[in-house]
């Protein structure tokens, strides 16, 4: 007759806990819904899609993904649709090409040259965005991810020391000079 070993037994147990473990977690995760990543037809939005792709997998999280989908009202159709779960957009773009508002104005905003988004600010416009997204479509955005892609126009130091140019709306009184 065998001698019963106790270390072997611990360790098969202990293998077994571990694999159950496993068993467990795999379980879980296959009762997690498949969210679909989609993304606009240009390389930041399909670098940016994908990292949030691959945030979803590590939360353990399927993923499909449809990046590369076209334009801004493409991507916006499939979202609405259902087509696909998430996409990113941009706060200026959602205001102004989506819902087709304006900037809103505010003390800050130079008269001259209208609303601007270092004038206004980022957070009205998210909160103009989400409300009108939830009002409109029933989307809800998430919170803002801490980076900025505001346009900005670049011109050499001498040459707006010389036309004294300091902020974009400078530029209107030399539009034919540049």
């Amino acid at each position: 007759m065998a001698k019963f070993n106790h270390r072997l037994f611990a360790l098969f147990a202990a293998l077994g806990l571990l694999l159950s473990s496993f068993a467990g977690v795999a379980a879980s995760r296959q009762d997690l819904p498949t969210i679909i990543v989609g993304s606009k037809d240009f390389t930041e939005q399909i670098i940016v899609s994908e990292m949030v792709a691959q945030l979803l997998e590590d939360a353990g999280y399927p993923v499909e993904r449809q990046l590369n989908l076209g334009g801004t009202v493409v991507a916006h159709e499939a979202l609405v649709n259902g087509d696909i779960d998430v996409y990113v957009e941009y706060t200026g773009t959602g205001l102004l090409a989506i819902l087709g508002l304006e900037l809103p104005a505010t003390a800050a905003t130079p008269e001259a040259g209208g609303a601007t988004p270092v004038a206004v600010g980022v957070d009205p416009v998210y909160d103009i965005v989400a409300a009108e997204y939830q009002s409109q479509f029933n989307l809800t955005w998430l919170e803002p991810w801490g980076f900025n892609n505001t346009y900005a126009l670049a011109l050499r130091g001498d040459q707006a020391t010389e036309l004294g140019v300091v902020t974009i709306t400078d530029l209107l009184d030399h539009d034919q000079d540049l």
